[in-house]
């Protein structure tokens, strides 16, 4: 009789193992964190998200459906320390490299293995390693359909993609736009600047954000094209002023730019100038329409 030959199959899973003074990325968004206190000794802003269980779902504050809720932001932390034993509940703190006033707190309910509840949330590496992950791939394919909608819809899944990205992931920036019964595929910027009325008047102000808006013109056409869907593409901004020497509080102009498409495409293919595109554009500020002189860009 031959001896009996038993095979064991052993099911096992492989966590990320993730340590103290480790580089991590958020796979929730920052919202998802309340803030629970200032902590004096350390000069940080704490906040606080806790990490349970549904089933065998990962939940965040108690949501099973936290991954649905949008994109993290693209920013590092360092896992500043890691409190845990058996039976309590654990407890990582992590610091933003971005605001070093900043700090996360992770609750893990006990009967969650640390390194899986870590895994689940929090991706180990630097922010070019999230953004090659596939991990942010199949989530911004699961999460594409809930932004591009209506005549987004025949946009390519790959356009789709590049175009989240250069939006860096900001579901808000883009929108269906109707203007003079034209329809516009509306792209929402924010270059972070605020210009000082000292420098610059108003004139010069348009005048500057129409060549910053000229240069996203420029990169979405690389990215799409012409868009059936649509006449046009308007780009919109909030110009941000003041006067650096006696005024605190910042003051806002709405900027709209609205372009046919025939006319970017004959700036692309160099067939107008950068003026003769603005020329045969609609700038609005503030709701009125104005003329843009490049030339008042300096």
């Amino acid at each position: 009789m031959k001896p009996l030959l038993l095979i064991f199959a052993l099911t096992f899973s492989v966590y990320t193992q993730i340590a103290k003074k480790d580089t991590v990325v958020l796979k929730f968004s920052e919202d998802a964190a309340t803030f629970e206190k200032y902590k004096k000794w350390q000069a940080k802003m704490q906040y606080v998200v806790e990490i349970g269980q549904l089933g065998s779902t990962i939940t965040l504050n108690g949501d099973a459906n936290w991954q649905d809720k949008g994109f993290p932001e693209m920013v590092e932390y360092t896992v500043r320390d890691m409190n845990f034993s058996k039976g309590k509940a654990a407890e990582v703190y992590l610091v933003s490299s971005k605001d070093w006033m900043k700090q996360i707190k992770i609750v893990i309910a006990p009967e969650i293995e640390l390194q899986k509840g870590l895994s689940a949330i929090l991706f180990e590496g630097k922010v070019a390693d999230f953004l090659a992950s596939d991990y942010l791939t199949n989530l911004e394919t699961s999460l594409l359909p809930k932004i591009f909608k209506g005549s987004f819809g025949s946009l390519p899944q790959d356009q789709q993609h590049k175009l989240i990205r250069w939006a860096e992931f900001d579901a808000r920036a883009f929108d269906e736009a109707t203007f003079k019964e034209k329809k516009y595929f509306a792209a929402m910027i924010d270059d972070g600047v605020v210009y000082n009325t000292n420098q610059l008047n108003q004139a010069e102000r348009a005048a500057r954000q129409t060549e910053s808006a000229i240069k996203k013109l420029r990169e979405l056409y690389k990215i799409t094209g012409t868009v059936r869907a649509f006449d046009g593409v308007k780009i919109s901004a909030d110009i941000l002023f003041r006067d650096f020497v006696d005024e605190k509080a910042d003051h806002k102009e709405r900027f709209e730019m609205y372009v046919a498409f025939d006319t970017i495409k004959k700036f692309i293919d160099a067939d107008i100038t950068n003026q003769e595109l603005v020329d045969n554009s609609t700038i609005l500020v503030d709701g009125s329409r104005v003329k843009v002189n490049l030339t008042n860009f300096s």
